[in-house]
């Protein structure tokens, strides 16, 4: 016996006073308890339930007391009155008693229940399969069990054992399996009923059916950042099915927007967007989702996952919504507009540019520019649009600018678009110390040669250890190379380096022999002189076993 408290009854005022045994006092004016009578009913049963809502007993283990006498539930009360309150406690049950309650729901027998729970039996007490009374109860779908089961204390979140679900993720989870309007209301009651008693909307693990999650804006409960054994809330849940009504219903009850999931750390904004539901991603930027809450797993945004998956729509919308354009990956460290650039978007990169993204901002782990990357991965079209939109085309990276890259390539298509973005011809790379017409020379790109020496590429600029581009083809054997080279007047003479030395005495001591003959002919043509002759002379100097 947990206590006892005195109601007293003052004849003169006829109020209903309720006494606890340390003096704690409650008063009932008449005209209380007629509102009280008016609304649930005259009868003990009424009064008891009132009682609970004071001193959280429920009134399975309340006994009304009058002058020694047990009151009946269905008994009239009538002002004055003195009444005592008995609070007692469960009952242990035995071991051949553990499945009376399962029984008792089994056979829907509501009478036998309300004797169990009247003796009082604890209504969490489980079978001996290890179902609870709740559960039991909401998988046969027996109402008024529910609402006894609730009303005598039992616990509206407990975690079935087997399932993982609490008994409102178990009427969601469900509720597409009725049939008719009247099965999918009794959801929505069962449903509603958890809720009035608390049931914790983050914790039910619903699968996101309409029926069995409406009740969730007409209640208050309150909503705590609990999960099922997946890491999911019902929020989550309901994006991932795509559920749009429900997404809406449990933003309207203030489920939390941004918990993500404990396997992929993804929050419902970036699931919504892998799912590509326009409708639920709406609506979680309206109720003021975190834009810039990263996955945990793998660092994403919301923006770089758009991106990613070149959804122009949803870019457009996360804009609008102001979601930061130069937010870098916490991962890559790409921004939006270079992930963008590497999947060939450029109308998202345009969307990007117009909500004044950085051009030219670096990656933050490889201090990549847009436009370097473009180019890295040959991208012509994407050269071109940067370019157009002034990026910076002398940006380098490890001393290379974006020209230097693209000559290396031998893309001329690229060249061409640098080259009309005014790259300087002639930046001389710090680390290769190399300029773009030696790249293009050493990778044996006549085109891109060519065209630089059109451009008014600089064909005596020397790059590392004083080597010019026709020394350099000569020391590579591109013959091609160097007769264009020598068709645009490339000095044959210019001594280079420490050891002062020539393209012929390059192509000498490397024994190419056409090369040879070639700076031979240049030289004997200048001299107005044969190029035999010019050779003999040319292989007397090296002292070559001609």
């Amino acid at each position: 016996q947990e206590g006892v408290f005195a109601a007293a009854v003052c004849d003169e005022e006829e109020m209903l006073e309720v006494r606890s045994l340390s003096g704690e006092t409650w008063e009932l004016a008449p005209a209380a308890f007629e509102a009280l009578v008016a609304e649930h009913g005259n009868s003990a049963r009424t009064l008891k339930r009132h009682l609970q809502g004071l001193v959280g007993i429920p009134r399975f283990r309340q006994r009304l007391l009058q002058e020694a006498r047990v009151v009946e539930d269905t008994e009239q009360l009538a002002l004055p009155m003195s009444l005592q309150l008995v609070i007692l406690p469960f009952v242990q049950l035995q071991d051949s008693e553990c499945n009376d309650v399962a029984q008792a729901l089994a056979q829907q027998d509501q009478d036998k229940l309300e004797l169990l729970l009247q003796r009082p039996v604890d209504p969490n007490t489980h079978a001996r399969d290890g179902t609870s009374p709740l559960h039991r109860a909401m998988d046969g779908r027996y109402w008024e069990t529910v609402r006894l089961l609730v009303e005598a204390g039992v616990d509206v979140d407990e975690t079935c054992r087997s399932t993982g679900l609490t008994p409102l993720g178990n009427r969601a989870a469900n509720g597409r399996q009725g049939v008719g309007k009247a099965f999918s209301e009794r959801h929505l009651d069962m449903a509603c009923f958890l809720l009035d008693c608390r049931a914790q909307v983050d914790k039910a693990s619903a699968e996101g059916y309409r029926d069995s999650v409406q009740l969730l804006v007409a209640s208050r409960a309150a909503l705590d950042v609990t999960r099922d054994r997946d890491g999911s809330t019902p929020l989550l849940r309901a994006t991932e099915r795509g559920h749009v009504k429900v997404v809406e219903l449990l933003i309207g009850a203030r489920a939390n927007l941004d918990i993500a999931r404990t396997d992929d750390g993804k929050t419902p904004l970036i699931r919504a967007l892998d799912c590509e539901n326009s409708e639920i991603i709406r609506l979680l930027i309206e109720a003021r989702s975190d834009l810039e809450k990263e996955s945990a797993k793998n660092g994403t945004t919301p923006l770089l996952r758009a991106c990613e998956r070149g959804r122009a729509n949803l870019v457009r919308r996360l804009l609008d919504a102001r979601a930061a354009a130069d937010r870098c990956h916490s991962k890559t460290g790409w921004t939006p507009l270079q992930t963008c650039v590497t999947h060939r978007q450029i109308d998202i990169a345009r969307m990007l540019l117009e909500a004044r993204a950085d051009l030219n901002k670096e990656s933050t782990t490889d201090g990549r520019t847009p436009l370097l990357r473009a180019v890295e991965h040959g991208i012509a079209d994407m050269v071109q649009f940067l370019v157009e939109a002034k990026a910076d085309v002398q940006q380098a990276h490890d001393g290379r600018a974006p020209l230097s890259r693209a000559s290396a390539r031998g893309d001329l298509t690229m060249v061409r678009q640098l080259v009309l973005g005014r790259a300087d011809l002639d930046a001389v790379a710090v680390a290769q110390g190399t300029t773009p017409l030696l790249e293009a020379v050493e990778s044996g790109h006549l085109r891109t040669v060519q065209f630089l020496i059109e451009s008014r590429a600089d064909l005596e600029k020397p790059g590392h250890n004083d080597t010019a581009p026709l020394l350099r083809a000569c020391e590579l054997r591109k013959y091609a190379l160097v007769s264009l080279l020598l068709e645009q007047r490339a000095d044959v003479n210019k001594k280079r380096g420490v050891d002062g030395e020539t393209a012929t005495s390059r192509a000498l001591a490397c024994g190419y022999s056409e090369i040879v003959r070639a700076l031979a002919e240049v030289q004997a043509h200048a001299k107005g002189a044969c190029w035999e002759g010019q050779l003999k002379m040319l292989c007397f100097a090296q002292r070559s076993r001609w």
